[in-house]
């Protein structure tokens, strides 16, 4: 949506995702949010934003980035909360294909 409203670099992330929804704008994928904005649904879109990174598409691979980063924050701050390790954790994740 950034890249479509002009406060982001051009991506075809865009493109793709209208594709596999079967929509024609970026107009269209705002209704389609808000008509179900269920984490779900849209984290169905997660294989379309893989493969646009996988292709050299900068802002899908910066989505998947931030992602990962949260997911290891959140991992890191549930095990310490729940003490299961000290402050020296390590955090290893792998892709698997």
């Amino acid at each position: 949506m950034r890249a479509h409203d002009g406060r982001g670099p051009q991506t075809m992330l865009s493109s793709c995702i209208l594709q596999s929804l079967g929509l024609s704008s970026p107009d269209e994928l705002i209704g389609w949010t808000y008509a179900d904005p269920s984490w779900a649904r849209i984290a169905a879109l997660v294989p379309v934003v893989v493969s646009c990174a996988e292709d050299g598409d900068q802002v899908a691979d910066e989505i998947l980035h931030n992602a990962v980063q949260e997911l290891a924050i959140s991992v890191k701050a549930v095990v310490q909360r729940l003490h299961l390790a000290g402050e020296g954790l390590t955090l290893i994740l792998i892709k698997k294909f």
